[in-house]
Parts: structure tokens; sequence; C-alpha cells
């Protein structure tokens, strides 16, 4: 897990910018994961969630809603 940060470390901006409701966040692909960020600043990276391709999104949108998101 930790070599599968050390890109996100590097260089957060090369994560997929996403669109609409998440439109704050990156997406990094990781196998056959996705780590969700949010970059605050210059130094600040928060991983907002991470898990399978088919539920990721989805339950971070619920997540930052307030809202419960298991898939």
């Amino acid at each position: 897990m930790k070599a599968s940060l050390q890109p996100i470390i590097t260089n957060p901006y090369l994560g997929k910018a996403l669109k609409n409701k998440l439109a704050d966040l990156r997406s990094f692909r990781v196998s056959r994961f996705r780590i969700i960020c949010r970059i605050s600043g210059q130094k600040l990276i928060k991983i907002v969630a991470i898990g399978s391709r088919e539920c990721t999104y989805e339950d971070t949108f619920r997540l930052l809603k307030g809202k419960e998101g298991i898939c």
C-alpha cells in the first residue's frame, strides 16, 4: 500500500480530475481499486476513500453528503 501512495505524494495532480458532484476530487487507479483524494493547499493531500471501482465514486458522494454509503 505504501508504494501505491508514492505517486500521489510525488505529484497529486497526476490523478484523474473528477467531474460533476465530485469535481474537487482526484482519482488514482491502483490495480482494481481507486484512491479518491482532495488536494488542500500545496502540501496537504487528504485521502477521502479507497475501494473498488464499482462502488467507490457513489460511496464517496454519499459520504461527503453525510449519508451512509456502503455499496
